[in-house]
């Protein structure tokens, strides 16, 4: 079964193929977010008893760029997603609570990176906070409209000065300068590398 989306201007933005079991379960799913490009797609497997994705796989032109496998608890409730590269080699992982990320390691050449993340009665999200190998980095605080959108994050070294600010976002990632992964605007007051 294939499903398409669509802008509000009635442009094609992406499309689904859904396959079934003989049974009639969903047993696989392969996603193209450009309609113009079926080398460029994710691609999951289902577990048929569950209905829970067991693992995905993307493929970038043509080729596999990574496969993630998810881990589920006995309520389940998605706990862990570790993602490897084409060769089978582990490299990052997401951790989630109560339907929330909470953590999200990466792999780097001399050990990791790591950002936790908390959150509000509302489930929005209140701060993350930067490890490099187990040692406070800086924390990224948000400051919301009522609405919940954000007004601004704040970039706090481990001391609580502040070492940037990033004017209507809410930044999760960073470069090692401070400078969002996007290139969005921020002010940057600790200069050079922050890790």
């Amino acid at each position: 079964m294939e499903f398409s989306r669509f802008t509000a201007e009635g442009k094609k933005a992406g499309f689904s193929i859904y396959y079934y079991s003989a049974s009639g379960v969903l047993a696989r799913a392969t996603v193209y977010s450009n309609p113009d490009d079926t080398t460029s797609y994710i691609e999951s497997a289902f577990d048929e008893r569950t209905g829970q994705r067991n693992s995905s796989q993307q493929f970038n032109g043509g080729t596999l760029t990574n496969t993630r496998r998810f881990t589920y608890n006995a309520d389940s409730d998605l706990v862990r997603m570790d993602v490897f590269s084409p060769s089978n080699e582990w490299y990052a992982a997401d951790e989630y609570a109560d339907g929330l990320i909470v953590k999200r390691i990466y792999k780097l050449e001399n050990g990791t990176q790591e950002w936790r993340y908390t959150f509000d009665e509302k489930r929005w999200a209140k701060d993350s906070s930067l490890y490099i190998n187990g040692t406070l980095i800086c924390r990224l605080v948000y400051d919301r409209h009522p609405n919940g959108t954000a007004k601004r994050t704040l970039a706090l070294g481990p001391n609580g000065d502040l070492w940037a600010e990033y004017p209507d976002q809410e930044i999760r990632d960073l470069k090692r300068t401070g400078e969002t992964i996007s290139g969005k605007p921020a002010v940057i007051h600790k200069k050079g590398n922050w890790w």
